[in-house]
């Protein structure tokens, strides 16, 4: 990643650019807590509804019950982009 930020390709091939600083606040609240479910720890650490953590895990293409440390770096950059 450079200083502006990071890219990925998003769920129908477009670029997807993301703030460096939204990204990591995006995974430091998805790994808040452990062992929980991704869809719980977004919504609590961004201070979100839980229905929009769940719609931004959607439109990634991910199952909301998915944990933190399943995802790779493409999904994160993704959810950032989005939520």
């Amino acid at each position: 990643l450079s200083s502006k930020g990071g890219s990925a390709s998003g769920g129908k091939g477009e670029k997807v650019e993301v703030d460096e600083r939204r990204l990591f606040q995006v995974v430091r609240a998805g790994f808040a807590g452990k062992r929980k479910q991704l869809q719980n720890n977004l919504s609590k650490g961004l201070h979100v509804s839980k229905e929009r953590a769940i719609e931004a895990l959607l439109q990634v293409g991910l199952n909301p019950k998915i944990r933190a440390e399943d995802l790779k770096v493409e999904d994160w950059i993704a959810i950032a982009s989005i939520i």
